[in-house]
């Protein structure tokens, strides 16, 4: 036995001496991947016992609650700079589908995670935070900590959590110098007003030399603030829709000074602002009556363009040539017939990367009259480059109807339909 034992322990040993590196690789990232959930399961429970002992009533004093924070500290600081997102990550699913209520004590222990390690950071679920104010505020506490952050993201229904002061962590935010992606939408709910914002911007100026992504739509910046938003140089993306207060002047002195702006969205109930501004810019090309690709302030490195009202395509195209992304967003009830978008986007071929076959269209059409549908010409020139449809109330919807999206849209890859009538 002995020696069949000590045979087969040489074969075992030839063979992983043999084994390929890939191999070898895939079996050192089924291990990690087994200490990150454990060490994240192990954290996830702990924090529970803290609330289970403030629950029972028993002696969880401050200091001892300090030395919790100092534990979880030190252990988040042992976990590998490559490994940190996926800890955070994993620990998020557990949050996530943990059953039991859990309150700020909890949010307060893991918010004690944060640290210099912290590259990315994604609160997409109010869920995380069980839909409370105080969780959230326990957890961002700590976001101070997490000062090299690159990407940071909160969305919507997250930020409408906050029922505190949160003007001390946004203008903390500001002074992070590695921000790349900072994404903050629906500032106005939480009653940050345009003099903080002013200040807030102020700060993203003075210290965040490399912010290429920014997204603050809902929010209360004016054209005032567009001036401050005009010395990020490094902006490539802006997101400002549904800024009231904002004006096409203020996004007209956008697009005449960020220079890498790929992307730029502003709508304005009805309206869109980028489009307007556009149509300013397209005046003053031919007020100074000069060619347009002579001045290269003139001509736009927009990639992605949104129209609000379709009929403005043929006045973009001249401004932005590189534009291969298309969004229409059409309300019948605001223009005479339906028919007037099968006509409005001929003009599409007006972009070069169009006549390229490179150009991506995504149609958001409203309450749509289908039986018009059926007597579109046109869809056989655009309908190519559409990728994504969505249909929302729209009337006299059957299948002969949806025939012309199926011959004349080949590279259709979605189509959504809410609330046909």
């Amino acid at each position: 036995m002995t020696t069949h034992a000590e045979g087969t322990n040489g074969n075992w040993n030839s063979v992983n001496t043999e084994m390929p590196p890939h191999l070898k690789l895939k079996q050192v990232n089924s291990l990690t991947e087994i200490l990150v959930k454990f060490v994240a399961s192990f954290l996830h429970n702990a924090a529970k016992v803290c609330v289970k002992m403030k629950r029972a009533r028993s002696a969880l004093s401050e200091e001892k609650l300090n030395s919790c924070r100092h534990y979880f500290t030190e252990v988040s600081n042992c976990i590998p700079a490559n490994l940190y997102e996926e800890f955070m990550a994993f620990l998020q699913s557990l949050i996530l589908f943990e059953k039991s209520l859990l309150d700020e004590i909890y949010y307060d222990a893991i918010g004690s995670l944060l640290n210099k390690f912290t590259r990315k950071l994604v609160l997409d679920k109010a869920s995380m935070f069980q839909d409370s104010s105080m969780a959230i505020e326990a957890f961002l506490q700590y976001l101070g900590k997490a000062e090299n952050t690159k990407q940071l993201v909160m969305v919507k229904s997250v930020v409408d959590l906050i029922d505190y002061e949160f003007e001390p962590t946004l203008l903390q935010i500001a002074t992070f110098t590695d921000l790349h992606t900072l994404k903050l939408p629906g500032l106005k709910q939480i009653d940050i007003n345009t003099e903080t914002m002013t200040v807030f911007l102020q700060l993203l100026q003075n210290n965040c030399m490399q912010l290429n992504t920014l997204e603050l739509n809902e929010s209360t910046i004016d054209n005032d603030c567009c001036n401050i938003i005009g010395e990020l140089s490094s902006l490539s993306v802006l997101n400002l829709n549904h800024c009231t207060k904002l004006e096409s002047a203020g996004v007209l002195h956008l697009l005449k000074k960020l220079d890498k702006l790929t992307r730029i969205d502003a709508l304005r109930g009805k309206s869109s602002n980028v489009q307007n501004a556009l149509d300013i810019l397209a005046s003053e090309n031919k007020t100074e009556s000069e060619s347009v690709n002579n001045n290269g302030r003139k001509v736009l490195k927009l990639t992605h363009m949104t129209f609000r009202d379709p009929h403005g395509i043929s006045k973009v195209t001249p401004l932005c040539p590189e534009v291969n992304d298309v969004k229409i967003i059409y309300n019948v009830f605001e223009f005479n017939y339906d028919s007037n978008v099968d006509n409005c986007l001929v003009d599409l071929e007006l972009f070069p990367k169009y006549r390229a076959g490179d150009l991506a269209l995504t149609a958001d059409l409203n309450c749509l009259n289908m039986l018009f549908v059926i007597q579109w010409r046109n869809i056989k020139l655009w309908g190519p480059s559409l990728k994504k449809l969505t249909l929302t109330e729209v009337e006299f919807l059957h299948p002969q109807t949806l025939n012309p999206f199926a011959l004349q849209c080949r590279n259709l890859t979605e189509m959504i339909i809410i609330n046909p009538r």
